[in-house]
């Protein structure tokens, strides 16, 4: 199993987007990773799953959250384009603030 760190933009940030962490937490269950946590209300993730590319796992998050969470998930350059990735995969463990209930 893989753990991965998803950051996740443009989440409960002025009262735009706004969606549980729980909500979150949920939707990665249901997509089948394990052990979801996350950080406040930031929509930092870190989880556990089968081992896939970064971008097989940005487009299968964007999609799901999209159509299950109404969530629009902007590109870190703001024209479609990704300079930098918003996942990964880590091996180090968990900092202690993320949490799941």
């Amino acid at each position: 199993m893989t753990t991965y760190l998803a950051l996740l933009r443009a989440i409960n940030l002025g009262g735009h987007q706004q969606v549980a962490m729980a909500d979150l937490r949920d939707l990665l269950r249901q997509l089948g990773f394990r052990d979801p946590q996350s950080l406040l209300q930031t929509g930092n993730l870190v989880f556990g799953g089968q081992t896939r590319t970064t971008a097989a796992l940005e487009r299968l998050l964007e999609a799901e959250a999209e159509k299950r969470l109404a969530l629009q998930m902007p590109s870190p350059t703001g024209d479609g384009g990704r300079e930098r990735r918003n996942t990964g995969s880590s091996t180090g463990r968990s900092p202690s603030s993320f949490r799941s209930p």
